[in-house]
């Protein structure tokens, strides 16, 4: 057959492979390799057509029959990659190096090609393959060497990344290290700064906010052709639930002494001011791009904005419904804001296009975990989730704080256990778990899986506040308020309303400290963060009367009594109140 014929019918293969007609490709790519008597290069197209119609074993006994596997390592990539597929993990590690390897080092693949800007190296994909099958066989620890031995070959292994990160496979001090390994070309630094944003370095929250900022700001060449300078909006998993009480007034029972003492104030609040010293950072005009803004709403959910973060993914999915990035912090926001009604929306939507899919009964979780009666069904629906996909975070938070709503306590402690397991980055299951414990006033296991989150997240204000509510139940007063003090410098004065609880327990720790002007100006600035709170009111009026200020505690045990007219220990003391007042009052006569 003539030659150009010949190149004529290469070209069909390739454009039919580009316009995913794979019978097609097949049916005439068959013929090319006859036709040339099974050239190398023809074979390799057959197999490709063969792999991109889901024939992986085809294309693997293809390969075979050929004797192509040590010929060339682009081959003995596609076989690997069949083998995967068929489940021939064994056979897929040692076509891949060897199964002793322990390191890029130690691959026996021969020579490589060079690899050449806008390409992908292949030993970084070699080595990302070889952790695919580590995961396959659940060894999930020699899975993540791999991964990060993928990434550190080829920073631009996009999916090496997402693995690492998006699974949570590293501590924050284990991302960080990874990412300063990093050589990112200086022409492609919005990459190193998305990769910054969406790692899970929350103390070090400058950085954070430096690196959004300069991936959403327009880029110094673009100002003349991008109208207006556009800037994105704006920011698991299962929201972490509200700060709890340290107590009604009342008296603790005996309790055992916590070994934890708090940092210094200004150490432990350091990396949460988000940016506000950070040097303004040069623009790579990528506002409004999904994954910047996937980035943005986990920042702000973290720092508990989840106002923003809920303004933020709407107007993501309403670009783009499909956009999966959003999905977990949009549901996240919207159980923190009780959004029932469009929780339900989007679940049934999600139900509907993807009923199997593990994001899909996240939603429907979260939707009945926002609905006063639905913590039972939250749990079978995030269950269904974990069992559809063991990889899902947020769902694994879920069904423990769904479980924990039920009071199941040692089944929620079974599932933060298995998210501890299976997501060592993560501090939320260490919280969580923290949560169940105090909830058995078991302070010792509580106090030492909260030092544990602490450690890996410094500036989460949540896990200050709960060392501060087992302080507080130790009756260390003074120790108590100093954890509270460092929850509310770890948020952001403009969000004070959503850490109102913390402000209440501060009161109350100095309240019993005997520290009652400290306490009373913690209590109104807990007023004035969220007005019409009648156990604030309360709090604040027994404060005044134990300074002696019995006319602003009567006004106050009113204000409380008009919101909550069953409350008895207000009516109690405001009679007490009325009494001390009117005795005073008698008494200035007689003076």
């Amino acid at each position: 057959m003539q030659v150009e014929t010949l190149r004529q019918l290469r070209s069909l293969v390739h454009d039919c492979l580009a316009k995913h007609m794979y019978d097609a490709a097949v049916f005439f790519a068959d013929k090319l390799v006859t036709l040339t008597d099974h050239a190398p290069a023809e074979v390799y197209t057959l197999a490709q057509g063969f792999y991109c119609s889901g024939q992986h074993r085809r294309c693997l006994h293809l390969l075979r029959t050929t004797q192509l596997l040590d010929k060339d390592v682009r081959i003995r990539y596609l076989a690997a990659r069949c083998m995967l597929a068929s489940g021939e993990l064994d056979e897929c590690l040692e076509l891949l190096g060897g199964e002793e390897a322990a390191g890029p080092g130690d691959l026996q693949l021969g020579a490589l090609p060079p690899s050449s800007p806008g390409t992908v190296s292949y030993l970084s994909v070699v080595c990302m393959l070889r952790g695919r099958v580590y995961d396959a066989q659940e060894n999930f620890q020699r899975g993540t060497a791999w991964y990060h031995a993928a990434l550190q070959a080829d920073p631009f292994n996009y999916e090496a990344f997402h693995t690492l990160v998006g699974s949570h496979r590293l501590t924050p001090a284990e991302e960080a290290e990874l990412l300063d390994s990093l050589a990112i070309p200086p022409e492609h630094g919005w990459l190193g700064l998305l990769y910054a944003a969406r790692s899970r370095q929350h103390d070090a929250g400058s950085r954070v906010e430096a690196a959004l900022d300069a991936l959403e700001n327009v880029a110094p060449n673009m100002q003349a052709s991008v109208a207006g300078g556009a800037g994105a909006p704006g920011p698991t998993k299962t929201p972490p639930a509200p700060a709890a009480s340290p107590g009604r007034l009342g008296p603790q029972r005996e309790p055992a002494t916590l070994a934890t003492t708090p940092p210094p104030l200004q150490q432990a609040g350091g990396g949460a001011g988000g940016g506000d010293g950070a040097a303004p950072a040069p623009g790579w005009g990528l506002a409004g791009n999904v994954d910047v803004v996937a980035a943005r709403a986990d920042w702000l959910a973290h720092r508990s904005r989840h106002a923003e973060c809920w303004a933020l993914t709407r107007e993501a999915l309403q670009r783009d419904p499909y956009a999966g990035q959003c999905l977990a912090a949009h549901c996240a926001a919207g159980v923190a804001l009780r959004r029932r009604q469009d929780l339900f929306v989007l679940a049934h939507r999600a139900m509907e296009e993807a009923p199997e899919a593990a994001a899909s009964w996240h939603a429907v979780g979260c939707y009945h975990l926002a609905t006063p009666a639905g913590g039972e069904a939250a749990c079978r629906a995030f269950s269904r989730a974990t069992r559809t996909d063991r990889g899902h975070a947020p769902a694994w938070l879920g069904l423990g704080a769904a479980l924990g709503a039920c009071g199941e306590t040692d089944a929620a402690l079974g599932a933060y256990r298995t998210a501890s397991r299976l997501f060592p980055g993560l501090h939320d299951p260490l919280l969580g778990m923290a949560r169940q414990y105090a909830a058995m006033s078991n302070a010792p296991l509580a106090e030492q899986v909260l030092v544990q989150a602490q450690r890996m997240c410094p500036s989460d204000p949540g896990v200050c506040n709960e060392l501060g509510v087992l302080a507080f139940r130790s009756r260390q007063y003074d120790t108590a308020a100093q954890w509270f003090r460092i929850a509310l410098a770890c948020v952001p004065s403009h969000q004070s309303a959503a850490w109102e609880p913390a402000l209440v327990n501060l009161g109350h720790a100095l309240r019993k400290a005997r520290r009652w002007d400290e306490a009373a100006e913690a209590f109104e600035r807990a007023l004035g963060a969220r007005r019409g709170v009648p156990g604030t009111h309360t709090a604040l009026a027994f404060t005044y009367q134990l300074q002696g200020r019995t006319g602003e505690a009567v006004e106050q045990y009113h204000i409380a009594l008009g919101l909550a007219p069953d409350d008895t220990f207000a009516a109690e003391m405001l009679a007490l109140a009325v009494e001390e007042d009117v005795g005073a009052f008698m008494d200035s006569l007689e003076a």
